[in-house]
């Protein structure tokens, strides 16, 4: 393996992590969204 193949091979990788790692956010923030909602929904029903 030459040093360039090694440096898009590295690179390739740390596209896929990071796309990893932006999904996981979104399921994170979706699921906060969500108990935000349900909390002001439950307040204004009493």
């Amino acid at each position: 393996m030459t040093y360039s193949s090694l440096k898009v091979q590295i690179q390739k990788e740390k596209r896929k992590f990071h796309q990893g790692i932006r999904k996981e956010e979104t399921n994170i923030n979706n699921n906060i969204d969500d108990k935000i909602i349900r909390s002001i929904f439950d307040i204004s029903r009493k």
